[in-house]
């Protein structure tokens, strides 16, 4: 076993280490959070509030912080909004910390679990996630829990787990299509059901099909360069914290109208990228490497993705983790993983300080690494896949 997962597993031993030092973050970053009021955080309670009241909350969106996530998102907050806001925000904090820690539990092996819980809480998108009091904890609880179903093929836990996380945010609709691409049809209807299940339940709650129909008009206007163009197309998303490949161009060229078509022909081309990776559909043997590598995709090629958003690459982290203690691939990847890991966290401190394109961009830099590094690896599985079953063809044929 090479020297890399050694290095893991003697991290690993150090339990009580690691438990005293989970237990003063946990206690230092949730007395922190709580004091400073998690501004994504209100925009959910107002939001909530306005649904409570009949005040179409969707169409507050001329002002600062526009709430455009799923009904079910603000429902989910709606008994937080008869306690005093400092109440309910330590609750939100408190349930998303339970969120990650479960996320861990549905990503790693047992025994690594404490060191899981480590990494994940020594991800700067994660204290981000929690400082801004973002939905993001429950999206990655949603995602963890769908490939950890899908991996064991409960499809059903799975597509009800990714619907849950569809409600919150829609990005995972990415990986439904994956899903059906897969062939992974019991995933898929159980994806439907629970959507419509959701739906059911939230629709009282957003003042009926009206609340909706709001919510699918702020759908399509999200993202579209009018929607961030308050004060200039780059000047919105050329800050540090975007890491879409959009931010990347908006900082690298001072052209609003070429910055869009360079940031939407790159997205393009990294989609169809993917899906050349993830040829041909149906069954695969790399379902864990490609529902990582459309985790990160879809970080990438949104019209902008907010650095708390990175969270969700705890998923193809872990699985890299997970598999370096089978293949060799993977065990050299452990020491770019780790320096891109504490590069993005630095970035996390210290973006507001950083005027260069390239430095500000190095949290998507490492998702460009993952990426390419899962790609690489599902194709040299299939090679070998299909250069098993040519042997055992050859051999069949000598014996006959």
């Amino acid at each position: 076993m090479s020297d890399d997962v050694t290095i893991l597993k003697r991290i690993n031993s150090h339990r009580k280490l690691i438990v005293c030092l989970l237990a003063v973050f946990l206690v230092a970053c949730s007395y922190y959070c709580i004091s400073l009021h998690g501004v994504d955080f209100y925009t959910y309670l107002m939001a909530s509030n306005g649904f409570h009241q009949n005040t179409r909350p969707y169409l507050s969106l001329m002002f600062a912080n526009p709430y455009y996530y799923p009904p079910l998102t603000a429902q989910l907050i709606y008994p937080l909004i008869f306690l005093p806001k400092q109440i309910a925000y330590g609750i939100w904090i408190w349930c998303s910390i339970l969120a990650i820690i479960l996320s861990v539990y549905c990503l790693v092996p047992r025994k690594y679990f404490l060191l899981g819980l480590l990494i994940a809480f020594g991800f700067l998108p994660v204290e981000v996630t929690l400082y801004a009091g973002q939905v993001c904890s429950l999206l990655l609880l949603a995602l963890s829990f769908a490939y950890y179903a899908i991996s064991r093929n409960q499809s059903m836990a799975a597509g009800f787990g990714l619907a849950a996380g569809i409600m919150l945010k829609i990005i995972p609709l990415v990986h439904l299509a994956y899903f059906i691409w897969r062939g992974k049809l019991t995933a898929a209807f159980a994806t439907l059901l629970g959507l419509l299940l959701f739906f059911a339940i939230s629709l009282p709650f957003a003042g009926g099909w009206q609340g909706w129909l709001d919510f699918f008009h702020v759908a399509a206007y999200y993202g579209h360069p009018t929607s961030l163009h308050a004060h200039g197309f780059n000047q919105t998303l050329s800050v540090g914290f975007n890491q879409a490949l959009s931010g990347f161009f908006a900082r690298l060229i001072p052209s609003d109208l070429l910055s869009i078509k360079l940031s939407q022909i790159s997205a393009a081309i990294l989609t169809l990228a993917t899906i050349a990776v993830c040829w041909p559909p149906g069954r695969s043997q790399s379902l864990d490497l490609e529902f990582g590598l459309i985790t990160i995709t879809v970080n990438l090629i949104m019209p902008y993705t907010w650095y708390y958003q990175y969270i969700i690459l705890l998923i193809p982290i872990f699985i890299i983790i997970r598999r370096a203690e089978q293949e060799q691939f993977f065990r050299q990847l452990l020491w770019p993983l780790f320096i891109g890991y504490v590069i993005t966290d630095l970035h996390g401190l210290f973006w507001h300080h950083l005027n260069n394109a390239f430095l500000s961009s190095s949290p998507l830099f490492f998702a460009l690494l993952l990426w390419f590094s899962l790609s690489y690896q599902i194709i040299m599985q299939r090679k070998r896949s299909r250069q098993g079953q040519e042997s055992s063809y050859a051999q069949g044929v000598i014996s006959s």
